[in-house]
């Protein structure tokens, strides 16, 4: 059973302003590049010194009232760019973590498919790309 101080949430904060209707977050993976070395009878595999930024998935659930369609809208068809902070906290709110992620750029904006038998909430997919990821101290 999982402890109730161990749940993992998520805030996302674009330029000082939390986006409502967040409900998914993909995984962050910063993957060291590497080489194939080819010797006598075998090859072996090295660092080249390169580290790869993730993409940002994320999964907004769409509400009236609230700006979060226009939002992403603007940001990808307008080609803006912001900074987002992602802020991990504990069930209680309790913050832990954060993460500076400057200045991205909306590489994806999905508007899934409608299933008339079986219609789910309103939602869009968004994927941002950041130029840079800094891990800051939980304030």
């Amino acid at each position: 059973m999982q402890q109730h101080a161990m749940a993992l949430k998520r805030r996302i904060i674009i330029d000082g302003n939390e986006i409502p209707g967040l409900v998914k977050f993909g995984v962050k993976n910063f993957e060291e590049g590497t080489l194939e070395v080819p010797e006598f009878q075998r090859t072996r595999v090295i660092e080249n010194g390169i580290t790869k930024y993730p993409a940002l998935e994320m999964t907004y659930k769409i509400e009236r009232g609230t700006s979060t369609l226009d939002f992403w809208r603007n940001y990808k068809f307008n080609k803006e760019t912001h900074s987002i902070t992602e802020i991990l906290t504990d069930a209680d709110g309790v913050e832990f973590s954060r993460w500076l992620h400057q200045d991205c750029k909306c590489v994806k904006y999905e508007e899934p498919e409608t299933d008339l038998a079986n219609p789910p909430y309103a939602q869009i997919n968004i994927v941002v790309l950041p130029w840079d990821s800094i891990p800051l101290a939980a304030e």
